[in-house]
């Protein structure tokens, strides 16, 4: 018999990119590492948000698209981004100051919030970051609230629509039962100071009710979407009943019927939750041209939620307790 004949085969197997660690994380510089899994990463091009890229298919295999954001920006997974935290001065750590043209708005955990800041500034601080940029509409802040009432990480029992919401940073003795009451913002923001824990006080463990971080659905985490500060947003208000138009009123909760033509469906919850949930109330248009504000402060105690909104301010009103958050 003749010798065997060896024989070498080899094939070329079809492979999809996949993204690698630094997709879907926030990034202090433009990122270069850890950028696909399989496949040939192209150039990382934005401004950080996002950064993004794409991972190649290997031999015919199907391209994927990766993203990262720069630090302080997350991606909703509502088709925009937003401010981590409430806009600070950057350069400052201070941001209870008079108001200067030359200040421009960073998202950072270091400082306190910018406050004393009117309407149509914080419009045009938002703009000023460039194309794309905006003060966050009532629009995208009910969509972000709504997909954090729908994540079971955001209710105390870990149940949807069961036991309550976290109200952030907004202890008080007079609109709640909390034993102490806030006099100012929260003195540090990040890890390690997730609790309103004592009257200006922050920490690492507390109740949930005054817990300051809520999760997207995508996992993304931001921080004092309700408490701290009140923030603008972008609309103003026409009093009135019907599409379009903002009931006048003090205080009432979401279930109140004048809020179900308009008011509701626009800017409230849904399913519906009231101050019970923590989910916040409802402060009218008190007169036209008055600028939305929502969240509550400080010590707002369950007046503040993910759903409350105040519409009694001028767009000229300025205060310590108002401040702002971007969105792009």
């Amino acid at each position: 018999m003749g010798a065997l004949a060896s024989v070498v085969c080899s094939t070329n197997m079809t492979e999809d990119g996949v993204c690698g660690s630094a997709n879907n994380t926030e990034q202090a510089v433009v990122p270069s590492s850890n950028l696909c899994l399989k496949g040939v990463s192209s150039v990382v091009t934005g401004d950080g948000v996002p950064y993004s890229w794409t991972c190649s298919g290997i031999n015919g295999g199907n391209d994927v698209s990766c993203e990262a954001t720069k630090t302080g920006w997350v991606n909703t997974g509502l088709g925009f981004y937003v401010m981590k935290y409430e806009a600070r001065i950057k350069g400052s750590s201070n941001g209870n100051q008079t108001y200067s043209t030359s200040f421009v708005p960073e998202s950072r955990a270091s400082g306190t919030p910018w406050v004393n800041i009117t309407h149509p500034q914080a419009i045009d601080e938002c703009q000023s970051l460039g194309a794309g940029y905006h003060l966050i509409t009532t629009a995208e802040w009910v969509a972000i609230a709504r997909n954090l009432a729908s994540n079971p990480l955001n209710w105390s029992t870990g149940v949807v629509g069961s036991g309550v919401l976290s109200r952030g940073y907004s202890a008080s003795t007079t609109y709640a039962s909390d034993g102490f009451t806030n006099t100012g913002v929260a003195p540090y923001t990040g890890l390690g100071y997730e609790y309103n824990v004592g009257a200006n006080t922050v920490g690492p463990t507390g109740v949930f009710d005054l817990k300051r971080i809520h999760i997207f659905l995508n996992g993304n985490a931001v921080w004092d979407f309700s408490g701290n500060v009140s923030e603008w947003n972008s609309e103003i208000c026409n009093q009135g009943a019907g599409v379009g138009n903002w009931y006048n009123t003090l205080w009432v909760e979401w279930d109140d019927s004048n809020l179900a033509d308009y008011e509701r469906p626009m800017a409230g919850p849904n399913p519906l939750y009231t101050s019970i949930h923590n989910a916040g109330r409802y402060y009218g248009c008190t007169a036209n041209g008055n600028g939305l504000r929502r969240s509550g402060d400080w010590s707002s105690g369950t007046y503040a939620g993910i759903f409350d909104i105040g519409i009694n301010r001028p767009t000229s009103f300025s205060s310590s307790y108002y401040g702002f958050r971007c969105v792009k």
